[in-house]
C-alpha cells in the first residue's frame, strides 16, 4: 500500500528533484501539493463508504458524526432487508452531521440504517485510499501544483549585471518556464477529473433504484431545505 512519503519520493523524480542538499523542493512543499490535487480528485472521484447505523426509538434523526470524512449521503435504505429495497426521502444538515429520514412515522424501536456516502480520501504517513490505477493522475496534479508554486517563489528573479566578464544575466524566463509546466499539468490533471467526473455520473445514472417514492434527483433531495 502507497503512503505519502511514497508519493512524495514518485513526485521528486517527476520534478526531477532528488533528495538532498540541492533540492529545490522542501518535504512540506510536495506534501502540500499532494494534499491539493487529492483535495480536487476527491471531488470527482470520492471514496465509496457504507455505513450502517441504529435508529433512536421515536426519532427520525439519525447522527453522522461518527463518519469521518463524510462528503455527501447518497443513498439511505430503510427499512433494511425488504425487496425490493426501500430508499425513502431523507435530508442532511449542512454541517453533515445529522440526517433526518423523511418517512410518515419515526421509527419504533431500535433499527438499522444502511447509507451509501461520498467520503474523502486519506493520504498519510501509514495508508493512501487512492485506486492504483489513479495514482498517476493525482500526481500529475501534484506535479502542476508544484510547478505553480515554485513559479510564485521565482517571481522576484530579474536581469542584472553580473561583472565585466560575465555580462546581463537575464533570470526573467524562470517564473514563466515553470507557470507553463504548472498550466500544461493542471489542464491534463484536470480533463483527466472531468472524465472520471463523468464516468461516475454515468454509472449512477445507469443504477437501477428500487423505491415506491419517486426518483428524485441525489443532490436535490439531499440538499433540499438547507
Amino acid at each position: 500500500m502507497a503512503t505519502l512519503a511514497d508519493y512524495r519520493a514518485r513526485l521528486r523524480l517527476d520534478l526531477m528533484d532528488p533528495a538532498g542538499s540541492a533540492q529545490r523542493f522542501t518535504d512540506a512543499d510536495l506534501d502540500r501539493a499532494i494534499t491539493r490535487a487529492v483535495g480536487e480528485y476527491q471531488r470527482a472521484a470520492p471514496r465509496p463508504l457504507t455505513a450502517q447505523l441504529t435508529t433512536t426509538p421515536g426519532s427520525r434523526e439519525l447522527s453522522l458524526v461518527a463518519l469521518a470524512g463524510l462528503l455527501e449521503v447518497v443513498r439511505v435504505e430503510y427499512p433494511v432487508g425488504r425487496y425490493p429495497p426501500a430508499y425513502p426521502p431523507f435530508r442532511v444538515a449542512p454541517d453533515r452531521t445529522l440526517l433526518t429520514l423523511l418517512v410518515p412515522a419515526p421509527p419504533a424501536g431500535a433499527e438499522p440504517v444502511i447509507l451509501d456516502c461520498d467520503a474523502a480520501h486519506t493520504v498519510d504517513a501509514a495508508q493512501s485510499t487512492l485506486p492504483a490505477g489513479h495514482e498517476a493522475i493525482v500526481l500529475r496534479g501534484a506535479y502542476g501544483f508544484a510547478c505553480e508554486a515554485f513559479a510564485t517563489q521565482a517571481g522576484d528573479n530579474f536581469r542584472y549585471e553580473d561583472g565585466q566578464d560575465t555580462g546581463l544575466v537575464d533570470d526573467t524566463a524562470i517564473p514563466r518556464r515553470w507557470a507553463e509546466r504548472a498550466r500544461e499539468a493542471l489542464a491534463w490533471f484536470r480533463g483527466e477529473l472531468a472524465r472520471l467526473r463523468d464516468e461516475r455520473t454515468a454509472a449512477l445514472t445507469a443504477r437501477a433504484v428500487w423505491s415506491s417514492t419517486p426518483v428524485e434527483d441525489r443532490r436535490s433531495r439531499i440538499r433540499r431545505d438547507e
